[in-house]
């Protein structure tokens, strides 16, 4: 019983560390990801990126990260990352790379700010590999840089990815 209170106030602490703008995010990411999963499973992928995408210049001013610096959009873009990341750790249900990476790639554009969706294959002992994972201007955000050298990319738009995955 012990431990579990320890566990739990560990937690508690860990949250009080988040901004408010942290907490939002993780909120809306913990709420987010099971319908990114059930999204992509009943419309596969290309049909479920167009409805996102048709819902992305609902969201807040477009013109937000326009003018600042690159290396200001990153730390916002790291930070959306982080809280998806730790919002999956605490999932009703165990997200897969790529409901993730459509999660942060929507939540960017609806930001304001434009990145990259990308999806790539490896072969490796006779087992096919797919993977996403998401860019800004050429920086991976929530995987490691060597994630580009291990996948060959594709083209996600003119890929039917619901054979391919």
């Amino acid at each position: 019983m012990i431990d579990l209170l320890k566990r739990i106030q560990g937690k508690v602490n860990r949250w009080r560390q988040f901004s408010w703008r942290e907490r939002g995010l993780f909120l809306q990411a913990w709420f987010l990801l099971p319908p990114m999963v059930l999204g992509l499973q009943l419309s596969g992928f290309q049909k479920f990126q167009q409805f996102l995408q048709n819902r992305i210049h609902g969201g807040t001013e477009q013109d937000q990260y326009s003018k600042k610096n690159d290396d200001d959009v990153l730390v916002e873009c790291f930070t959306i990352s982080k809280m998806i990341k730790v919002a999956a750790r605490y999932s009703l249900i165990t997200p897969k790379c790529l409901p993730k990476s459509l999660l942060l790639w929507w939540l960017l554009g609806r930001e304001g700010i434009t990145s990259d969706l990308r999806l790539g294959a490896q072969k490796e002992k006779n087992q096919f590999e797919a993977h996403a994972w998401v860019e800004f201007k050429g920086v991976v955000i929530n995987d490691s840089q060597l994630v580009k050298e291990r996948y060959t990319t594709f083209n996600s738009s003119e890929t039917d990815l619901g054979q391919v995955l």
